[in-house]
Protein backbone atom coordinates (compact mmCIF):
# COMPACT_ATOMS: atom_id res chain seq x y z
CA UNK A 1 0.00 0.00 0.00
CA UNK A 2 1.17 3.40 -1.12
CA UNK A 3 0.85 5.83 2.44
CA UNK A 4 1.87 8.64 0.76
CA UNK A 5 -0.72 8.22 -2.26
CA UNK A 6 -3.59 7.26 0.49
CA UNK A 7 -2.51 9.74 3.01
CA UNK A 8 -5.02 12.59 1.67
CA UNK A 9 -7.97 10.03 1.50
CA UNK A 10 -7.25 8.43 5.36
CA UNK A 11 -6.73 12.35 6.54
CA UNK A 12 -10.05 12.97 4.69
CA UNK A 13 -11.89 10.52 6.17
CA UNK A 14 -10.48 10.52 9.83
CA UNK A 15 -11.81 14.42 9.77
CA UNK A 16 -15.29 13.16 8.32
CA UNK A 17 -15.78 10.45 11.19
CA UNK A 18 -14.56 12.96 13.54
CA UNK A 19 -17.21 15.60 12.41
CA UNK A 20 -19.44 12.87 12.33
CA UNK A 21 -18.72 11.97 16.24
CA UNK A 22 -19.26 15.84 17.23
CA UNK A 23 -22.99 16.12 15.23
CA UNK A 24 -24.13 12.69 16.85
CA UNK A 25 -22.32 14.63 20.59
CA UNK A 26 -24.38 17.88 19.59
CA UNK A 27 -27.80 16.48 18.61
CA UNK A 28 -27.37 14.29 22.47
CA UNK A 29 -26.22 17.17 23.99
CA UNK A 30 -29.52 19.24 22.86
CA UNK A 31 -31.95 17.26 24.88
CA UNK A 32 -30.76 19.24 27.86
CA UNK A 33 -30.12 22.70 26.60
CA UNK A 34 -32.51 25.20 27.10
CA UNK A 35 -35.85 25.70 25.68
CA UNK A 36 -37.82 28.70 25.00
CA UNK A 37 -41.40 29.30 23.81
CA UNK A 38 -44.63 31.53 23.37
CA UNK A 39 -47.79 31.48 25.12
CA UNK A 40 -50.77 32.94 24.27
CA UNK A 41 -54.98 33.09 24.97
CA UNK A 42 -57.69 34.81 24.60
CA UNK A 43 -57.63 35.77 20.57
CA UNK A 44 -61.51 35.71 20.28
CA UNK A 45 -61.36 35.59 17.01
CA UNK A 46 -64.83 36.58 15.13
CA UNK A 47 -65.42 39.83 17.22
CA UNK A 48 -64.68 41.94 14.63
CA UNK A 49 -62.17 43.02 12.36
CA UNK A 50 -60.69 45.16 14.75
CA UNK A 51 -59.89 42.03 17.36
CA UNK A 52 -58.48 40.26 13.99
CA UNK A 53 -56.25 42.75 13.05
CA UNK A 54 -54.74 43.06 16.73
CA UNK A 55 -54.23 39.06 16.74
CA UNK A 56 -52.01 39.30 13.78
CA UNK A 57 -49.99 42.10 14.81
CA UNK A 58 -49.30 39.90 17.95
CA UNK A 59 -48.01 37.30 15.72
CA UNK A 60 -45.72 39.43 13.87
CA UNK A 61 -44.70 40.89 17.54
CA UNK A 62 -43.84 37.35 18.13
CA UNK A 63 -42.38 36.42 14.93
CA UNK A 64 -39.48 39.48 15.08
CA UNK A 65 -38.91 38.66 18.80
CA UNK A 66 -36.29 36.36 18.56
CA UNK A 67 -32.68 38.05 19.33
CA UNK A 68 -34.03 41.01 21.59
CA UNK A 69 -32.38 40.95 24.67
CA UNK A 70 -34.74 39.40 27.93
CA UNK A 71 -35.41 42.26 30.67
CA UNK A 72 -32.08 42.59 32.72
CA UNK A 73 -32.97 40.85 35.28
CA UNK A 74 -33.46 37.84 33.48
CA UNK A 75 -30.22 38.27 31.33
CA UNK A 76 -30.00 36.66 27.82
CA UNK A 77 -31.45 37.30 24.81
CA UNK A 78 -34.94 35.27 22.99
CA UNK A 79 -33.63 32.38 21.23
CA UNK A 80 -35.87 30.86 18.89
CA UNK A 81 -38.98 29.62 19.94
CA UNK A 82 -40.19 25.28 19.82
CA UNK A 83 -43.16 26.90 19.47
CA UNK A 84 -46.54 28.66 20.20
CA UNK A 85 -48.90 27.30 22.87
CA UNK A 86 -52.31 29.30 22.66
CA UNK A 87 -54.48 28.59 25.95
CA UNK A 88 -57.74 28.27 24.92
CA UNK A 89 -60.89 31.33 24.20
CA UNK A 90 -59.67 31.06 20.29
CA UNK A 91 -62.97 32.08 19.41
CA UNK A 92 -65.59 34.18 20.56
CA UNK A 93 -68.55 31.96 19.90
CA UNK A 94 -67.43 28.53 18.96
CA UNK A 95 -71.33 27.09 18.92
CA UNK A 96 -72.50 30.31 17.37
CA UNK A 97 -73.03 31.14 13.59
CA UNK A 98 -70.08 32.39 12.88
CA UNK A 99 -67.85 29.68 14.83
CA UNK A 100 -66.70 27.36 11.67
CA UNK A 101 -65.39 30.84 9.70
CA UNK A 102 -63.86 32.24 13.22
CA UNK A 103 -61.79 28.83 13.72
CA UNK A 104 -60.74 29.14 10.12
CA UNK A 105 -59.52 32.63 10.59
CA UNK A 106 -57.54 31.87 13.92
CA UNK A 107 -55.81 28.69 11.72
CA UNK A 108 -55.03 30.27 8.52
CA UNK A 109 -53.30 33.33 11.11
CA UNK A 110 -51.45 30.50 13.65
CA UNK A 111 -50.72 27.53 10.98
CA UNK A 112 -49.85 24.36 12.69
CA UNK A 113 -46.28 24.14 11.67
CA UNK A 114 -44.99 27.52 10.13
CA UNK A 115 -47.18 27.56 7.59
CA UNK A 116 -49.78 30.30 8.87
CA UNK A 117 -48.38 34.36 9.45
CA UNK A 118 -47.09 32.50 12.33
CA UNK A 119 -43.71 31.17 11.97
CA UNK A 120 -43.34 28.71 14.78
CA UNK A 121 -45.21 25.31 15.02
CA UNK A 122 -48.55 25.89 16.97
CA UNK A 123 -49.96 23.92 20.13
CA UNK A 124 -53.73 25.23 20.75
CA UNK A 125 -56.10 24.03 23.17
CA UNK A 126 -59.89 24.86 23.94
CA UNK A 127 -61.70 27.11 26.29
CA UNK A 128 -65.13 27.74 27.39
CA UNK A 129 -65.40 30.08 24.50
CA UNK A 130 -64.67 27.68 22.25
CA UNK A 131 -67.88 25.57 22.00
CA UNK A 132 -68.58 22.20 22.50
CA UNK A 133 -67.07 18.23 21.11
CA UNK A 134 -69.86 18.95 18.39
CA UNK A 135 -68.81 22.00 17.02
CA UNK A 136 -65.79 23.81 14.96
CA UNK A 137 -62.77 24.63 17.42
CA UNK A 138 -62.75 20.75 19.18
CA UNK A 139 -62.97 19.53 16.01
CA UNK A 140 -60.54 21.26 14.55
CA UNK A 141 -57.95 20.73 17.79
CA UNK A 142 -58.57 16.72 16.81
CA UNK A 143 -57.84 16.99 13.25
CA UNK A 144 -54.68 19.55 13.48
CA UNK A 145 -53.20 17.10 16.42
CA UNK A 146 -52.42 14.26 13.48
CA UNK A 147 -49.90 16.42 11.78
CA UNK A 148 -48.77 18.65 14.92
CA UNK A 149 -45.23 18.19 15.07
CA UNK A 150 -43.42 16.35 18.14
CA UNK A 151 -46.36 14.89 19.84
CA UNK A 152 -45.95 11.80 21.37
CA UNK A 153 -49.33 10.83 22.68
CA UNK A 154 -52.60 11.83 22.30
CA UNK A 155 -55.98 11.37 24.26
CA UNK A 156 -58.83 8.71 22.53
CA UNK A 157 -61.02 11.19 21.88
CA UNK A 158 -57.92 13.23 20.11
CA UNK A 159 -58.17 16.37 22.03
CA UNK A 160 -55.36 16.43 24.77
CA UNK A 161 -51.98 15.67 23.83
CA UNK A 162 -48.47 15.52 24.96
CA UNK A 163 -44.53 16.61 23.58
CA UNK A 164 -41.42 16.91 24.60
CA UNK A 165 -38.96 19.75 24.39
CA UNK A 166 -35.12 19.79 25.38
CA UNK A 167 -35.91 16.91 28.24
CA UNK A 168 -38.89 18.87 29.60
CA UNK A 169 -42.34 17.03 28.99
CA UNK A 170 -45.77 19.27 27.70
CA UNK A 171 -49.11 18.32 28.61
CA UNK A 172 -52.16 20.53 27.10
CA UNK A 173 -54.86 19.52 28.87
CA UNK A 174 -57.52 22.48 27.28
CA UNK A 175 -60.37 23.74 29.22
CA UNK A 176 -58.99 22.42 32.72
CA UNK A 177 -57.72 18.96 34.14
CA UNK A 178 -61.15 17.50 34.97
CA UNK A 179 -63.17 14.28 34.57
CA UNK A 180 -66.94 14.19 33.46
CA UNK A 181 -67.17 18.15 34.39
CA UNK A 182 -68.50 18.44 37.82
CA UNK A 183 -71.83 21.16 38.07
CA UNK A 184 -71.03 24.52 38.31
CA UNK A 185 -73.68 27.60 39.68
CA UNK A 186 -71.65 30.30 38.60
CA UNK A 187 -71.17 34.37 39.54
CA UNK A 188 -74.42 35.21 38.71
CA UNK A 189 -76.19 31.99 40.68
CA UNK A 190 -77.19 30.05 37.54
CA UNK A 191 -76.29 26.57 36.72
CA UNK A 192 -73.37 26.43 33.69
CA UNK A 193 -74.63 24.52 30.84
CA UNK A 194 -73.73 23.50 27.45
CA UNK A 195 -71.30 21.00 26.12
CA UNK A 196 -68.75 23.42 26.38
CA UNK A 197 -68.61 23.33 30.03
CA UNK A 198 -67.04 19.51 29.27
CA UNK A 199 -63.66 18.76 30.25
CA UNK A 200 -63.94 15.67 28.20
CA UNK A 201 -61.39 13.35 30.69
CA UNK A 202 -58.83 15.72 30.40
CA UNK A 203 -57.65 14.45 34.04
CA UNK A 204 -57.93 10.91 33.19
CA UNK A 205 -55.39 11.37 30.72
CA UNK A 206 -52.81 13.07 32.31
CA UNK A 207 -52.58 10.70 35.07
CA UNK A 208 -51.88 8.08 32.91
CA UNK A 209 -49.69 10.51 30.68
CA UNK A 210 -47.50 11.28 34.04
CA UNK A 211 -47.13 7.73 34.91
CA UNK A 212 -45.74 6.74 31.37
CA UNK A 213 -43.31 10.02 31.93
CA UNK A 214 -42.41 8.68 35.44
CA UNK A 215 -41.34 4.88 33.73
CA UNK A 216 -39.81 6.76 31.24
CA UNK A 217 -37.20 9.29 33.63
CA UNK A 218 -39.74 11.36 35.13
CA UNK A 219 -38.89 14.21 32.98
CA UNK A 220 -40.07 17.84 34.51
CA UNK A 221 -43.18 18.79 33.82
CA UNK A 222 -45.16 21.58 32.33
CA UNK A 223 -49.23 22.07 32.33
CA UNK A 224 -51.50 23.66 30.27
CA UNK A 225 -55.16 24.74 30.49
CA UNK A 226 -57.62 27.62 30.31
CA UNK A 227 -59.31 28.04 33.47
CA UNK A 228 -56.97 29.29 36.15
CA UNK A 229 -56.56 30.16 39.74
CA UNK A 230 -57.81 33.58 40.57
CA UNK A 231 -60.87 34.38 41.55
CA UNK A 232 -62.46 34.46 38.00
CA UNK A 233 -60.36 31.14 37.30
CA UNK A 234 -61.60 29.72 40.19
CA UNK A 235 -65.62 30.66 39.66
CA UNK A 236 -65.62 27.84 36.45
CA UNK A 237 -64.48 24.85 37.65
CA UNK A 238 -64.57 23.32 41.57
CA UNK A 239 -62.91 22.90 44.23
CA UNK A 240 -63.17 19.38 44.27
CA UNK A 241 -61.60 19.33 40.57
CA UNK A 242 -58.67 21.15 41.92
CA UNK A 243 -58.49 19.12 44.76
CA UNK A 244 -58.69 15.89 42.29
CA UNK A 245 -56.06 17.53 40.38
CA UNK A 246 -53.66 18.29 43.18
CA UNK A 247 -53.72 14.97 44.17
CA UNK A 248 -52.85 13.44 40.58
CA UNK A 249 -49.35 15.49 40.09
CA UNK A 250 -48.41 16.09 43.61
CA UNK A 251 -45.55 13.42 43.19
CA UNK A 252 -44.90 14.50 39.62
CA UNK A 253 -42.51 16.83 39.24
CA UNK A 254 -44.76 19.73 38.06
CA UNK A 255 -42.24 22.98 37.65
CA UNK A 256 -45.03 25.08 36.03
CA UNK A 257 -48.97 25.72 35.08
CA UNK A 258 -50.14 28.13 32.84
CA UNK A 259 -53.79 29.51 31.87
CA UNK A 260 -55.86 31.73 30.25
CA UNK A 261 -59.51 33.23 30.63
CA UNK A 262 -58.86 36.17 32.73
CA UNK A 263 -56.96 38.38 30.10
CA UNK A 264 -54.57 39.97 32.92
CA UNK A 265 -51.16 38.66 32.85
CA UNK A 266 -50.70 37.48 36.82
CA UNK A 267 -48.41 35.08 39.17
CA UNK A 268 -49.80 32.74 41.45
CA UNK A 269 -48.31 30.46 43.43
CA UNK A 270 -50.50 27.23 43.98
CA UNK A 271 -49.70 24.32 46.49
CA UNK A 272 -46.06 25.69 46.25
CA UNK A 273 -46.51 25.43 41.94
CA UNK A 274 -45.99 28.57 40.35
CA UNK A 275 -48.76 29.05 38.07
CA UNK A 276 -49.11 32.14 35.17
CA UNK A 277 -52.04 33.44 33.51
CA UNK A 278 -50.92 34.63 29.84
CA UNK A 279 -53.11 38.18 29.49
CA UNK A 280 -54.95 38.21 25.89
CA UNK A 281 -53.65 38.31 22.31
CA UNK A 282 -56.04 41.18 21.86
CA UNK A 283 -56.84 44.19 23.70
CA UNK A 284 -59.77 45.10 21.60
CA UNK A 285 -58.47 47.39 19.17
CA UNK A 286 -54.97 47.30 20.59
CA UNK A 287 -52.30 44.02 20.07
CA UNK A 288 -52.49 42.45 23.45
CA UNK A 289 -49.78 40.78 25.44
CA UNK A 290 -47.59 37.52 25.44
CA UNK A 291 -45.50 35.16 27.87
CA UNK A 292 -42.21 33.83 26.83
CA UNK A 293 -40.58 31.42 28.46
CA UNK A 294 -37.19 29.86 28.55
CA UNK A 295 -36.38 26.90 30.50
CA UNK A 296 -32.87 25.65 31.27
CA UNK A 297 -31.62 22.60 33.30
CA UNK A 298 -32.68 24.36 36.77
CA UNK A 299 -34.03 27.41 35.99
CA UNK A 300 -37.17 28.89 33.86
CA UNK A 301 -37.65 32.74 33.06
CA UNK A 302 -41.06 33.98 32.17
CA UNK A 303 -41.18 37.15 31.18
CA UNK A 304 -44.48 39.41 29.86
CA UNK A 305 -44.22 40.84 26.36
CA UNK A 306 -46.39 43.81 25.02
CA UNK A 307 -46.47 46.10 22.13
CA UNK A 308 -44.69 48.53 24.04
CA UNK A 309 -41.70 46.30 25.23
CA UNK A 310 -41.17 44.16 28.40
CA UNK A 311 -43.39 43.78 31.32
CA UNK A 312 -43.43 41.98 34.73
CA UNK A 313 -40.50 39.31 34.72
CA UNK A 314 -39.89 36.22 36.99
CA UNK A 315 -37.37 33.60 37.67
CA UNK A 316 -37.96 30.23 38.93
CA UNK A 317 -35.18 27.94 40.18
CA UNK A 318 -36.18 24.25 40.45
CA UNK A 319 -34.74 20.80 41.21
CA UNK A 320 -35.67 18.08 38.68
CA UNK A 321 -38.29 15.83 39.66
CA UNK A 322 -39.56 18.26 42.02
CA UNK A 323 -41.56 21.07 41.68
Amino acid sequence: MNKKKWAPWIALITLILAAGSWLVWVKIRSDRTAVTFFLVSDTHYGVSPTVADANQRTIKAMNTLPGTLFPDRLGGRVQEPSGIIVLGDIVDDGGGPVGEQSWEEFAKDYGVNGEGLAKFPVYEGFGNHDGGPEHPVRRGIAERNQNRPGVIKVSPDRLHYAWNWAGIHFVHLNLFPGSAGDDIINRWGKRFDGSWRYPQHSLDFLAEDLEENEEKGGRPVVLFQHYGWDDWGNSWWSEPERIAFHGAIKDHGIIGIFWGHTHEVQQIDWNGIPTWCVGSGQRDPEPGEFLVVEISAKEMKVAERKQTGWGSAWKIFYKRGSP
